[in-house]
């Protein structure tokens, strides 16, 4: 049990960083490790160095914008009418106006008129 310290777990789940479940579940699985030694009497009670590191930052770009073109093949596989696109439609409705809100909270449409 010596060998777990907090900066090599935290050195760990840096290097797999870029598999975000697979450091979320390196991280659960030494955490039940952890739980184990002290049940056995093998840790001391209060060892556990996976509480004390971060999880580990990943880059992103964020959610993909469909094209024209996807949204066409889309809307060619999913006629009017079926669950799967009126969830479609109610997400981009309610995405719609979660920016639209965003937009106006923000103090974007300072001095606009409103009709």
């Amino acid at each position: 049990m010596r060998a777990f310290y907090a900066q090599r777990i935290q050195h760990l789940m840096n290097a797999i960083r870029h598999k975000p479940y697979a450091a979320a579940r390196l991280s659960k699985l030494l955490h039940q490790l952890f739980i184990v030694a002290r049940r056995e009497r093998i840790a001391s009670g209060t060892f556990d160095p996976v509480n004390v590191t971060q999880p580990a930052k990943v880059k992103s770009k964020g959610y993909d914008r469909w094209s024209e073109a996807e949204l066409a093949k889309f809307d060619e596989k999913h006629p009017l009418g079926t669950k799967t696109r009126l969830a479609f439609s109610r997400c981009s409705t309610v995405r719609s106006a979660a920016e639209t809100c965003a937009i106006c909270h923000t103090g974007r449409l300072q001095g606009a008129a409103f009709a």
